[in-house]
C-alpha cells in the first residue's frame, strides 16, 4: 500500500483539487459526468451571469466566516429574536446534567449584556450572583469577563450571600 495522501488547508475554492467551483464558476471547461446547470440555475436564466453571481456567492461566504462561530449554546443558530422563541422551551433545563452546561444555558443574555462596560465589581455584586446563580456562567467564565481572578469573584459571591 501507498502513503496516504494527506489532505492540505487550501485559502480559495479554486486551490482545492476535488472541487466542482472552477467548473461551475466558468474557469475550467465540463468534464464527463458533471452536471452544474441545476446549481448556475439557481443564480440566473443566462449562464455567464450566473457563473459571475455564483462566485460572487462563495466570495462573499467565505468572507462571512463559519455560521459555527455563531452559535448559541451549541444548538441555536440566528438572531437574538429567534432564539428567544425558544427560552420557554429551555426554561427548566438548567438542573438537568445530563445536558451541558453549556446547551442549558444557550437562551442567557452574554456577559457583555449583564455587565456594564469598565463595571467594578463591589462587595455584594448582584450582576455577580445573577450571572452565576440564574445564568449559569461559572465564577473564572465571569472573572476572565470582568479580567478579574476567579478568587475575587468567589468574594464577591460570598459578599452578597451574607447580605
Amino acid at each position: 500500500m501507498g502513503t496516504p495522501v494527506r489532505a492540505k488547508m487550501v485559502h480559495k475554492p479554486d486551490e482545492w483539487q476535488w472541487s466542482n467551483y472552477k467548473t461551475t464558476a466558468g474557469l475550467k471547461t465540463v468534464t464527463n459526468g458533471l452536471t452544474i446547470d441545476w446549481t448556475l440555475g439557481q443564480f440566473g436564466r443566462n449562464k455567464q451571469e450566473a457563473q459571475r453571481r455564483y462566485r460572487k456567492f462563495i466570495s462573499g461566504g467565505i468572507q462571512k466566516g463559519s455560521p459555527w462561530d455563531n452559535l448559541q449554546g451549541q444548538i441555536l443558530l440566528g438572531k437574538e429574536k429567534f432564539i428567544d422563541h425558544f427560552k420557554d422551551h429551555l426554561t427548566d433545563k438548567e438542573k438537568i446534567k445530563e445536558i451541558p452546561r453549556v446547551q442549558r444555558y444557550a437562551h442567557r443574555p452574554s456577559l457583555f449584556k449583564l455587565f456594564t462596560v469598565g463595571e467594578k465589581p463591589v462587595r455584594g455584586n448582584r450582576h455577580i450572583y445573577t450571572a452565576h446563580i440564574q445564568y449559569g456562567y461559572t465564577l473564572k467564565e465571569i472573572a476572565d469577563h470582568l479580567n478579574l481572578h476567579y478568587t475575587t469573584v468567589s468574594k464577591v459571591m460570598k459578599g452578597f450571600e451574607r447580605k
